[in-house]
């Protein structure tokens, strides 16, 4: 009799431990925390705990960015004196602010009628009168001679010419900037780009060059923040069912990973071009808090 009982139980324990490992083959995340957590989560869901999104189109660039700085060290190129002569202190009427900066054609000074003016944009660092000439020795910073100096790839600079098209980002701004010199002697593999900047930098300010490499003109996107990945990779973006009351997952199969910029801040942005999954104006939603932070770079190459 005890054995018999013995055997029912060892045989009814092998069944489940079966039934335990087909389902677990079939959905091994089903037995994982953050499987139930999800779950859990989504069963639960306020439909005003939501945000909606559109997928975006229209064209697109794709960038490469590298880290640069303003030339420093080399006062003698970015340093000018401008000098007015037969100017006498107590008779001459210093018209900029000292540390202001001032703009080509604009009076610096005037004595007896006479009017120092310069020909570039510029910050004026300091003056003084040199009584022994009778002149006003004003030493002003020319914007115009500040360029930025990086290093990029080989594989960016054969993308590159005169013509193509660079912006800097600097201390929440940005400015366009056109390219003055291609290098071609290569360091640790590198070439020497030197850019002129449309902005007043200062001499070493820290920049981030952005190069555009290519336009997509016709190109379906959603914002990365939208964009979700399975341990395998896969990806997907989410909606709202109102017949489940719940989300679900929508996927996606993604092109090129790109930025875009916001055209009021400045900000960029991180966009995935979207090759199927999704049309363009197409509403979607996803929580408004709480979204998963997710390093893109690490879970693409994984796919």
């Amino acid at each position: 009799m005890k054995r018999s009982l013995m055997t029912s139980i060892l045989l009814a324990l092998l069944f489940f431990g079966l039934v335990f490992g087909v389902i677990f083959l079939n959905d091994p995340e089903l037995f994982t925390a953050k499987k139930q957590a999800q779950e859990k989560q989504e069963s639960g869901i306020d439909p005003n705990e939501l945000v909606t999104f559109f997928v975006s189109s229209g064209s697109v660039e794709y960038t490469r960015s590298f880290e640069g700085s303003v030339i420093s060290g080399a006062p003698e190129k970015y340093e000018k004196n401008l000098i007015l002569d037969e100017a006498e202190k107590d008779r001459t009427e210093i018209k900029a602010n000292l540390l202001g900066d001032f703009t080509a054609g604009e009076v610096l000074a005037a004595c007896g009628g006479r009017e120092l003016k310069a020909d570039f944009d510029g910050k004026l660092i300091s003056y003084e009168f040199d009584a022994e000439n009778k002149a006003l020795v004003m030493t002003a910073l020319d914007y115009g001679e500040l360029t930025v100096e990086l290093w990029v790839d080989k594989e960016l600079a054969q993308q590159l010419d005169y013509s193509s098209t660079v912006r800097l980002e600097y201390d929440g701004g940005t400015a366009d900037a056109a390219i003055s010199h291609i290098g071609y002697e290569l360091t640790d593999g590198r070439l020497q780009i030197v850019l002129i900047p449309q902005a007043h930098l200062l001499p070493g300010q820290h920049v981030t060059a952005v190069f555009v490499t290519g336009v997509r003109p016709d190109c379906t996107y959603l914002q990365e923040q939208f964009i979700y990945f399975d341990f395998n990779g896969s990806a997907y973006t989410t909606d709202w069912s109102e017949e489940e009351q719940k989300l679900i997952r929508v996927p996606l199969v993604l092109g090129e990973h790109f930025e875009t910029y916001d055209e009021e801040g400045g900000e960029p942005c991180g966009c995935y071009e979207i090759l199927d999954g999704v049309s363009p104006g197409q509403c979607l939603h996803a929580l408004e808090t709480g979204a998963p932070s997710k390093n893109i770079a690490e879970l693409i190459a994984n796919e």
